[in-house]
């Protein structure tokens, strides 16, 4: 009797852990008696493809998606959330598994709108007993989170504050350098509300009367940036 195939795009630049997904769902398959197909791009290879002519010639049921992978203009898109919001619209059947090299809640913020993300890891909790776990339970049609995005979610929920999206993009953008003055025009915020927002955060981080670059240093310990 044929084996039932199951295509999934993995989308992974770092080489050990890319090893180890294949790994373990060809030990998935063998258990299951399904034959994952995976199809496994590297950056450079999207110098010759795009993501798009690849998800309309294959009927991917899951894909595997490093949030950090480097997109670029032969993709068709700019960011992860921009091609897993494509596949919610176009291929909505599709499941998703989402691996954070470093996971922060700004990013966590970014999965707002995305419909179908059935896994999301954190990088440093991906040994083969999680990927088995996150495996199985998504072939099962469950949800799966690693311990760390867990911890995170749970950590600050508990602790009932969690700052809005504005005062993460103002963090987020403070951290790559942009200067205050540009920030007004660069987010769409006005002066006075950045104004009001860096002093509310640097109360909230307990760095009162601190420049920037310590309310940064705060977030990023944090794991908010």
């Amino acid at each position: 009797m044929l084996k039932r195939t199951e295509k999934y795009l993995l989308l992974e630049q770092l080489p050990s852990l890319r090893q180890l997904i294949l790994d373990v769902y060809e030990e998935m398959g063998d258990k299951l008696d399904i034959k994952f197909e995976p199809l496994p791009i590297h950056p450079e290879d999207l110098t010759k493809w795009t993501l798009k002519k690849m998800l309309s010639e294959n009927a991917f049921k899951l894909v595997i998606l490093n949030w950090d992978f480097p997109f670029t203009v032969n993709t068709d898109f700019k960011t992860a959330k921009e091609l897993l919001l494509h596949m919610d619209r176009e291929y909505p059947i599709a499941k998703k598994i989402i691996i954070f090299p470093h996971t922060t809640l700004f990013k966590i913020t970014q999965l707002n709108g995305i419909v179908s993300i059935q896994g999301i890891l954190e990088a440093m909790d991906c040994d083969a007993e999680t990927l088995r776990s996150a495996a199985q339970e998504v072939t099962d049609d469950s949800s799966f989170w690693s311990q760390t995005f867990t911890n995170l979610i749970l950590k600050f929920l508990h602790r009932g504050d969690l700052l809005d999206q504005n005062d993460y993009l103002i963090l987020n953008e403070l951290s790559k350098g942009t200067k205050l003055n540009k920030l007004p025009n660069k987010l769409f915020i006005s002066r006075t509300s950045i104004q009001r927002r860096r002093i509310k955060m640097k109360e909230f981080f307990k760095v009162e009367g601190l420049p920037d670059t310590e309310l940064v240093k705060r977030a990023k310990q944090e794991r908010y940036i």
